[in-house]
């Protein structure tokens, strides 16, 4: 019982300190600290990782008003052995497994101990190496958590709200941009006329062209890069009439002027650019890391309809499937065994049935018109199989008076219509179409969210 519950935390306290004391003083701080701590660095690694995860989802709870939150010392089923079983290890092999991660931490531990010289480089790679693993392979519940609280936290915020906290972040950003560049790097003091130009100037431009109009969640990277050239312009200006306001050198100002554009870009365009990495690492860990119940979903074809519907995992509500997405088909070989959006693309249409069957396919998703053969090659294998079969196709199509489907609009046409459409697919035959019993299967065309 050592090593369970309170005793084992009281434990592990107890050692932690002990270690530590008894640590020879001389050596480095950083030494004295990491030896103990990787020497019982399984169990701290699994507390430090339910104390994050637990903590996000108390903040998800409190945004929310969910009297049901989630308690920082409650228990759940998300510890490290829990997730290792998950992931189909047996509980012996997640025992063995976890055994083998201490031992390696111990003989690093033990090693930068025997080590007289580079003992802190050596504690460093066997961290980067644990952390690796641990942010790889053990966190991904902790991260789509996290990025849960941030999407939360900005999910559409009042504008008068949301416009004074994004100029409020600028307005640091340019200032200790401002104070660094000619405090530290320069050491020229920094007056209130320089402050000044070097703020307003690059805040003023960027004002000017709407950038606290953009909801950068939604953003294209075309945004993000006409808000760099918008940011870069801003500075151009602000530095040229500090020609007038500083009193240094030309090479000094350009000196000056790189950096000020560095660590503003870091912060201004940089932080914008992070919110939807955010959006879009939630919906990627939200559909991959799933669970033995989650549906096992896999998309045929790797284009651009298969991108809008993986884009469509980011929306709230549709991170609430229990849909786990396992990879993409798609008979282009430069595509094979090669990642789309985040996901693998397994393999052609002749790897399908392989696929279905070594991954347990619960659900196809058409994401493209494939011609009638392939479709009832795919069919034949649903009777076989027992998947579900879905279709997720945008597509701009041609409606009568009675709202009824007539063709899909070609691509690159605005008149000209492609017979081989999804509206022929639907009815029995071309000819003999019901308008009714047509409108009615239109819609639940594309229908494949919870």
């Amino acid at each position: 019982s050592i090593f369970l519950g309170d005793c084992g935390s009281m434990f592990i306290g107890f050692m932690l300190a002990a270690v530590s004391l008894k640590a020879n003083v001389k050596q480095s701080m950083m030494v004295a600290l990491l030896v103990p701590l990787l020497a019982v660095g399984v169990p701290v690694f699994d507390v430090m990782m339910a104390v994050w995860r637990r903590m996000a989802r108390k903040l998800i709870a409190i945004i929310r008003n969910d009297k049901l939150a989630c308690k920082v010392f409650g228990p759940d089923l998300d510890h490290i052995h829990h997730k290792l079983m998950r992931s189909g290890m047996t509980q012996r092999k997640a025992a063995l497994s976890l055994y083998a991660a201490a031992v390696f931490i111990c003989l690093v531990a033990l090693g930068a101990t025997a080590m007289a010289s580079n003992r802190t480089a050596l504690l460093m790679i066997g961290m980067i190496v644990v952390l690796h693993v641990i942010v790889r392979q053990l966190a991904q519940v902790e991260l789509w958590t996290s990025t849960q609280v941030v999407l939360q936290g900005v999910h559409r915020p009042r504008n008068m709200v949301g416009f004074l906290v994004a100029i409020s972040w600028d307005l640091i950003v340019l200032m200790l941009s401002t104070l660094f560049v000619f405090n530290v790097v320069l050491s020229c003091p920094v007056t209130l006329a320089l402050l000044t130009v070097s703020i307003t100037i690059p805040l003023t431009t960027i004002y000017f062209y709407g950038v606290y109009k953009t909801v950068w969640t939604r953003s294209r990277i075309s945004q993000l890069v006409v808000l760099m050239l918008q940011l870069v312009a801003g500075e151009v200006l602000a530095f040229v009439a500090l020609l007038w306001v500083a009193e240094l050198t030309l090479f000094e100002l350009l000196v000056g002027l790189s950096l000020h554009i560095l660590m503003a870009a870091v912060g201004i365009v940089g932080s914008r650019a992070s919110l939807r990495v955010v959006r879009d690492l939630g919906a990627w860990l939200r559909c991959s890391i799933g669970s033995d119940h989650d549906t096992s979903t896999l998309i045929l074809g790797a284009g651009e309809n298969a991108i809008l519907y993986l884009r469509q995992a980011s929306f709230e509500n549709q991170q609430k499937a229990s849909r786990k997405i396992v990879g993409l088909i798609d008979d282009n070989p430069a595509l094979h065994n090669k990642v789309v959006y985040g996901y693998p693309v397994l393999g052609g249409f002749g790897h399908l049935e392989d696929v279905v069957r070594r991954y347990g396919i619960d659900e196809v998703i058409f994401s493209h018109h494939y011609s009638e053969k392939l479709r009832e090659g795919v069919f034949a294998l649903k009777e076989k199989y027992g998947f579900l079969i879905r279709e997720f196709i945008f597509s701009l199509r041609d409606l009568d008076q009675d709202g009824v489907c007539q063709g899909v609009v070609k691509s690159h046409s605005v008149h000209d219509l492609d017979c081989r459409n999804l509206c022929h697919r639907i009815g029995q035959g071309k000819d003999d179409l019901d308008p009714a019993d047509t409108g009615k299967r239109m819609s639940v065309v594309g229908e494949v969210m919870e």
